[in-house]
């Protein structure tokens, strides 16, 4: 997060690069890297400190205190630091703050306040705030400012007297053979404000080597006020603070979880639950807690515990979650093993991507006793412009407002870098109700009435309602005290209101609409807390003055989910009727949620760093965690889970500060470029050449002047000029070559024309390990990227990347291999289009652009199948950590996801025998292989030389095949995607642990439910009768209980068999069968969604969706004329339109 603005220079050409050095260098202003809120702890043993730690030598750093708590003495101006040096600045020196004398009532409010920092550096840096207790943990983030990387610098806080707890480290690893060395660099040990002081990697001491495969682990010790320096040649994820479990004190705090992406969102996750040993029970393994949360795309989850006993993966739980749902596991649910004890270290695993937020005593705790800092994952990784924040209890703080005494309150800070518009609302409808009333003077009959948000999502009612009398929704129960008339959330879970506006419209059966109006954040209170109560129900809805704040108090009780203002079910408290309307059955009161709140971050430039707080009472905070969960079955109660939408992008921290936690800072997002950095071996023996590669490029804005640059130790051997441009900067780089004092090398490309965004660099160096290297050492290099921003108003800063490339001088020789495999292939559909799915399974990008998919090794064959790799919206397309991406031989349009490879490719592979090779270029070569495929149906292979080139480059043996699919399978990898490059990786029903194709997803299915759905006739008349059928298949391997299919508007579906037995479960094989039947006025496309739960021990919730567009004919208002060559093409149409078949694994994907 470098900051510096350079000097405007008018001189358009330079004579010398002296010249450009010097008219760029003559002016440098640091600029913020970030703000960061430190809190005062309530408990006077707790010292709340910031700390401050260099990646680079020669960084500057100031530590701005902006006088929140009424003062600005922790102040820390032009502190100088080089890499892996920190400053700390503890704001309370054995007081509850250092401005107080120790007592809250003694001290001036503003003196309880806290300290906000903004923190500003030339250079990148971490940023880490903590008390000195020990109880908290949190997840390191590596020198790239990624949470996976190479190389670490940390450093271990004291812990308070009394606390017996010694500070460790756990290294998580994600490869296998994953070689990893912790040293100890301390000079001298520091526990007090001021610089720490660190030696060098030789000068220090080796705490451990170790190789560690994926998914393994290894805990080490550390001393307090030491720094370490952790190295890798593979990715990994350090976990700090006491971990371990079964031990004294390992209780409180947690942390949202790295991906194996290096991001805060993804597929794949380890990591350990600390829980302590002094509880009631032996163990305090009941205090664990788990929540995951799905974002725009459901995912089936699977997790799973390490029994070290006996050295094994034991299954805890899956779940299919649907968009925007969230699990929670507690105490029990999250297993134990054999002996008894709870898991500790954790797998998860999903088909999309996900959020993993572990704790400890958090809700298995008491108010005020819980205490965490975390910053929260967004949707797109660490920061991002939408958040789904889990908020933990009210903890114990000083009482800000009156400076006397305590308060409880749970607090979301959300920071911002620059004037930034924010929308906070709580996520779940659980307290959502909503009232009819009928002022005709005739019963009305509702059935087949809907009503109709803005999403065109409908609830379909039933019933009567007298005159003069009232018809309650509600979403969940216990919405109201009420007893309401229908309970919606179970058969309609996505029927939801808009916190801050929504359009909600009632229609009759007939397609006459009764009642419609939109509300706005404009009209009082919009539904929040208060309900939205009309004035006078014969007068117009769509009129803001016709509403008002309901006025009626309801306390939080057994029979509410929380706290509200409201009438439901009984005459408005605002009401005043004068008379002149129209009666009829309308909308009269509805509350739509208990949290909204709307705001602007704004900063004067170039001070950037605000931020806003919200702040949530018991009360507040338990009225959005309220209820078991509609239609599961689960006792789970509603998530308190809070909506966090900016127009920029913000980081998001969640805290209910007591007296202890630890948090590594997550600064908003500026437009760095990104350095992938690798080199040509994890090992390499001695006078072996290694080459190390640096993939640069910029995804969010065009960087000015930029500068890369690359670091060579001096325990390699550099010859100058063993270095290799990228092609686009031939023409245009001036590169230097230093040789340094130490004996390194620094090549530095200036590359004279802008970055623009989405184009790659690639920049290597090539050097060659001494022949007299001792087995053991670690090579360590690092490459950087700089550039200038020129939008305003932050025209001049500058921004800086980097990333570290380690290799380790070995007996064997360990090549860097590209983590990319095909990994799924359909070749023989039963409907649509074959495809091709790749997967990234290492933990750096990888860039897709200019390789090739091929049906044979030989360049000049005639082939059924090339496709060359396109770049999307003319940037180079890069395939992420985890991720997946479609080739669909078929036309269409591009997308991240998703590539299209043309019609000249349908059908292009053969069902019975056939291959794919991948190519990094179009020159096919030994060297070029990346990945290779075959398939056979009878063990005769036609063309016995096709793999020839792949068993040369070691991707296949030869003569080696899988058995073809049967139509409708795919050819598939097992779970891991392990690449052994044979046969045996591969399995012909989606892969060893799948049961079905799993299209862009790991090859995994927990649970055999599929739901087919039609509509009949797919094309009809306005007001004509459409009927939908249904059949829930169960094609797992035992019985699903309590199987409930909601249609979103056609309700409700009606029974016709299937339950062969009669025993109300719909056994291995079986299929139930459905039907609903509804008149329609316009184009409609609906969902339906069934749900059920597996039956025996440790049951878990199975879903799957389906949809159907229905298309009139001649729309009401208009005639008209039907075209024939589209009717004469009806009966194609027809299952393209009526038929939605939701996949086996339930992906959750609304797709017709």
């Amino acid at each position: 997060q470098a900051g510096i603005f350079t000097a405007v220079v008018t001189a358009t050409h330079y004579p010398s690069m002296t010249d450009f050095l010097t008219a760029t260098t003559r002016v440098t202003i640091v600029v913020p890297t970030g703000g960061y809120y430190v809190p005062p702890s309530t408990y006077p043993g707790y010292a709340a400190a910031l700390l401050v730690t260099a990646m680079q030598d020669g960084t500057t750093v100031d530590i701005v205190d902006d006088d929140a708590d009424g003062d600005d003495d922790d102040t820390c101006m032009d502190v100088k630091l080089d890499r892996g040096e920190s400053y700390m600045v503890y704001i309370q020196d054995g007081q509850v703050n250092d401005d107080g004398d120790g007592n809250p009532g003694n001290s001036p409010p503003q003196k309880q306040r806290g300290d906000y920092f903004r923190v500003r550096s030339d250079k990148p840096i971490i940023v880490f705030q903590f008390t000195n207790s020990c109880y908290q943990h949190d997840f390191v983030p590596a020198t790239n400012n990624a949470t996976a990387g190479t190389d670490f610098y940390f450093y271990a806080i004291e812990n308070a007297t009394g606390c017996a707890n010694s500070p460790q480290v756990d290294v998580i690893a994600y490869s296998d053979n994953t070689q990893v060395q912790l040293i100890d660099i301390t000079h001298t040990p520091t526990i007090t404000s001021g610089k720490t002081s660190v030696v060098s990697d030789t000068n220090g001491a080796v705490v451990l080597t170790a190789t560690l495969n994926a998914g393994e682990h290894q805990i080490i010790n550390l001393t307090e006020g030491h720094t370490y320096h952790l190295l890798a040649n593979k990715r990994v994820t350090p976990q700090y603070g006491p971990l371990g479990h079964s031990l004294s004190g390992r209780r409180d705090g947690g942390a949202y979880v790295p991906a194996k992406n290096g991001r805060l969102t993804g597929r794949t996750f380890y990591f350990g639950i600390p829980y302590g040993g002094n509880c009631p029970e032996p163990h305090c393994d009941y205090e664990r807690e788990l929540r995951i949360v799905t974002y725009d795309d459901g995912a089936d989850v699977s997790v799973r515990g390490w029994d070290t006993a006996s050295s094994t993966w034991d299954d805890v739980h899956s779940e299919h979650l649907g968009p925007h749902g969230h699990l929670e596991l507690v105490g029990s649910e999250l297993g134990y093993d054999n002996d008894g004890v709870g898991y500790y270290f954790f797998e998860v695993l999903a088909t999309a991507d996900v959020s993993v937020f572990e704790t400890n005593w958090f809700e298995t705790g008491n108010y005020g006793t819980s205490d965490i800092a975390t910053y929260v994952s967004a949707k797109t990784g660490s920061r991002g412009q939408r958040f789904e924040a889990y908020l933990g209890p009210p903890g114990t703080e000083p009482d800000l407002e009156d400076g006397i005494g305590n308060v409880q309150l749970t607090h979301l800070y959300i920071f911002a870098n620059e004037e930034t518009d924010v929308v906070a609302y709580d996520s779940d409808a659980y307290g959502e109700w909503i009232e009819l009333y009928n002022a005709t003077t005739e019963t009305v009959d509702l059935s087949g009435w809907t009503l109709t948000n803005g999403s065109d999502r409908s609830v379909v009612l039933s019933g009567t309602v007298a005159p003069g009398d009232y018809y309650l929704l509600e979403y969940h129960e216990k919405a109201t005290e009420e007893e309401a008339d229908f309970v919606y959330g179970g058969l309609y879970p996505y029927f939801k209101l808009g916190n801050g506006g929504d359009t909600l419209t009632l229609q009759d059966a007939g397609g006459t609409i009764h009642d419609t109006f939109s509300y706005s954040e404009t009209w009082g209170g919009h539904g929040i807390y208060a309900a939205l109560a009309r004035i006078d129900p014969t007068n117009p809805a769509d009129d803001s003055t016709n509403w008002a704040d309901a006025t009626t108090w309801h306390p939080n009780s057994s029979s509410n989910l929380g706290a509200y203002w409201g009438t439901p079910g009984e005459q408005n408290d605002v009401y005043s009727e004068d008379g002149s309307g129209t009666p009829d059955v309308v909308i009269n009161e509805i509350l739509v949620g208990r949290i909204w709140h709307h705001f602007t971050i704004t900063e004067p430039v170039p001070r950037a760093g605000g931020y806003h707080d919200i702040a949530l009472t018991p009360t507040e905070w338990e009225a959005i965690h309220n209820g078991n969960r509609p239609n599961t079955g689960r006792t789970d109660p509603e998530g308190p889970y809070i909506i966090v939408e900016a127009d920029k992008y913000v980081s998001v921290m969640n805290t209910n500060w007591n007296d202890n936690w630890m948090a590594y800072a997550v600064p908003p997002a500026y437009p760095d470029p990104t350095v992938v950095y690798l080199p040509s071996h994890y090992q390499r023996t001695p006078g072996g050449i290694v080459g190390f590669t640096a993939e640069v490029r910029t995804e969010r804005t065009t960087l000015y002047n930029p500068v890369t640059t690359i670091e060579i130790p001096p325990e390699i051997h550099y010859t100058p000029g063993s270095y290799i441009t990228p092609d686009q900067l031939l023409a245009t780089a001036v590169v230097t070559e230093t040789h340094n004092a130490d004996g390194s090398w620094t090549s530095t490309w200036y590359h004279g024309v802008p970055m623009t965004r989405g184009v790659s660099y690639r920049f290597t160096i090539t050097a060659t390990v001494p022949p007299t290297a001792t087995n053991g050492t670690w090579i360590r290099s690092v490459a950087s990227t700089t550039g200038t921003d020129t939008r305003e108003p932050w025209a001049g800063r500058r921004y800086t990347a980097q990333d570290v490339a380690n290799v380790v001088v070995g007996a064997t020789d360990e090549l860097q291999e590209m983590d990319l495999v095909i990994n799924e292939v359909m070749v023989n559909p039963t409907s649509g289009e074959e495809w091709i799915e790749l997967y990234n399974g290492g933990s750096t990008d990888i860039v897709l652009t200019g390789m090739v998919l091929s049906a044979t090794g030989e360049i000049h064959d005639t082939v059924t199948f090339s496709y060359t790799i396109p770049q999307l919206n003319g940037d180079s397309l890069v395939l992420h950590p985890d991720s997946y991406i479609l080739i669909h031989l078929t036309d269409g349009t591009d997308t991240q996801t998703d590539l299209y490879a043309g019609w000249g490719t349908v059908g292009a592979l053969n069902d019975t025998e056939g291959r794919i090779y991948l190519f990094s270029s179009s020159d096919f070569r030994q060297d070029t292989v990346v990945d290779f495929v075959q398939w056979d149906d009878d063990g005769n292979l036609t063309n016995d030389d096709g793999d020839n080139l792949a068993a040369i480059a070691e991707q296949w043996a030869d003569g080696d095949y899988v058995t073809s699919t049967l139509p409708g399978d795919t050819l598939g990898r097992d779970r891991y995607s392990s690449d052994a490059n044979d046969a045996d990786d591969w399995e012909n029903t989606g892969g060893i642990h799948s049961g079905a194709p799993t299209p862009g997803a790991i090859n995994w299915t927990h649970a055999g439910l599929n739901l087919l759905k039609i509509a009949e006739p797919a094309m009809i008349e306005a007001g004509g009768t459409v009927t939908y059928t249904y059949q829930v298949f169960n094609t797992g391997e035992e019985p699903l209980l309590n199987v409930n299919l909601s249609d979103d508007k056609c309700h409700p579906p009606t029974f016709t068999g299937g339950d062969a037995d009669g025993d109300g479960e719909l056994d291995a094989g079986e299929t139930w069968n459905y039907t609903c039947s509804m008149r329609l006025y316009e184009d409609t496309t609906n969902y339906a969604t069934v749900m059920a739960k597996t039956k025996g021990a440790g049951p878990i919730t199975v879903s799957d969706s389906a949809g159907a567009t229905v298309i009139i004919a001649h729309p009401v208002g208009g005639y008209t004329e039907p075209v024939n060559a589209l009717m004469s093409l009806w009966p194609w149409i027809i299952p393209i339109l009526a038929i939605g078949v939701g996949t086996l694994i339930a992906a959750a994907r609304e797709r017709s």
